[in-house]
């Protein structure tokens, strides 16, 4: 698996609950772990993550990059839409 992908949300809950404990890890832990799942751009475990670091920035700062990334998906869509629709005016005005 890539890191640019995100885990599935089965996946996220399986290394959430294998990889920490909630009661036994410290806040510190979790935002490590916060921290190396962001990188990777695994936001919706990295979100859980610093929820359970009680960091609201990190938070914010996580679902901010998730919806920027989205945005750009949706933008690269919308170019190849496009894309295909000017080929096809070309192809149809032969």
């Amino acid at each position: 698996m890539r890191g640019d992908e995100p885990l599935k949300p089965e996946h996220e809950i399986l290394f959430l609950k294998n990889g920490f404990d909630r009661e036994q890890s410290s806040e510190l832990e979790w935002r490590v772990q916060g921290i190396k799942l962001f990188k990777k751009r695994y936001y919706d475990a990295a979100i859980l993550c610093f929820n359970n670091s009680n960091d609201p920035d990190l938070v914010t700062r996580c679902e901010a990059y998730k919806a920027a990334d989205a945005a750009t998906g949706v933008q690269s869509e919308m170019q190849s839409i496009h894309f295909k629709l000017q080929r096809y005016k070309d192809l149809t005005k032969q």
